[in-house]
């Protein structure tokens, strides 16, 4: 996911603000994709579960590193507005300085998605699509990524601490 052009995009997070991903440089990141309405517990509220139990374990810390975000985009640009995804958030107690949720242009978030190896399609109200959850090092670089659901808590607080490391040593 080194696609320059990519960092530029502009998205609109949950709070009606104009972000790019260019706009965390710096940070650890973890990046996953999923829409709201999703009705598989096992699928996207599961990737969501797992940043909030991440950001969780990462907060109660007392060594944790400080640089670190989570994004989750959605592609379900129709009906996931600004207001719809903060919803969402809060219904993860999630913190907006450490946890965004982007929409945007249908063809940016699907360029995006399929940059990272995602695959998704519309199918009535719902959607068929894969797993990605990326973690990305400050200077933009692809560091790991888990291609699968399920539990990924432990293992993106591991990969998170791993990748920050790397990042605070190379500024």
């Amino acid at each position: 996911m080194e696609a320059r052009a990519l960092l530029d995009y502009k998205f609109t997070n949950e709070l009606g603000q104009a972000v790019s991903l260019n706009d965390f440089h710096g940070q650890a990141l973890a990046m996953t994709f999923f829409y709201t309405r999703c009705p598989l517990p096992d699928y996207c509220p599961r990737l969501s579960k797992n940043f909030q139990e991440a950001s969780q374990k990462l907060e109660a810390m007392t060594n944790a590193p400080a640089n670190w975000h989570f994004i989750s985009v959605s592609f379900d640009t129709d009906f996931d507005s600004p207001e719809m995804l903060k919803a969402y958030g809060e219904s993860y107690a999630y913190d907006p300085a450490r946890w965004s949720f982007l929409t945007g242009p249908p063809d940016k978030i699907a360029e995006l998605a399929r940059s990272c190896g995602m695959n998704f399609e519309r199918d009535g109200n719902t959607f068929n699509h894969s797993f990605r959850t990326l973690i990305v090092d400050a200077a933009g670089r692809l560091q790991m990524v888990f291609p699968t659901g399920g539990d990924l808590s432990d293992q993106i607080v591991a990969q998170i601490i791993k990748t920050a490391a790397v990042t605070n040593q190379n500024k």
